[in-house]
């Protein structure tokens, strides 16, 4: 019997709009998680993906000049949405994951004290 495979290293849940692209689908999701290796997308459209097939996801988070692009496999499929592989993360997504995880670590911050000028 095969033993079902663990996930590993870091998740980060940034629930980003993204727009990918195949040679048989288009469209945008929500990208609900990611990893340094994969990623799942939330979509509304029906028969929005299938297994094995290539796709090019375009990300351009908050507060980044730039996107990025990331290229897929389609590695699962269930309703709501699918899950892909990366041929290669890239510097890009390495990146933005880490600042994912060092915002979320980040301790919350005070409230501006009040210059207590009475008026």
């Amino acid at each position: 019997m095969a033993r079902p495979r663990r996930r590993r290293g870091v998740r980060m849940y940034p629930c980003q709009p993204v727009f990918f692209e195949s040679s048989e689908h288009r469209g945008s999701a929500t990208l609900s998680e990611v990893s340094y290796s994969g990623a799942r997308l939330e979509v509304e459209q029906a028969g929005a993906a299938v297994g094995g097939e290539l796709i090019r996801i375009n990300v351009w988070p908050t507060n980044h000049a730039e996107p990025f692009e990331l290229t897929a496999h389609v590695v699962g499929v269930r309703e709501g949405g699918f899950a892909v592989e990366y041929e290669e993360p890239g510097q890009a997504i390495c990146q933005w994951i880490d600042a994912l995880q060092t915002a979320e670590s980040a301790p919350p911050r005070k409230p501006a004290e009040r210059s207590g000028v009475v008026g």
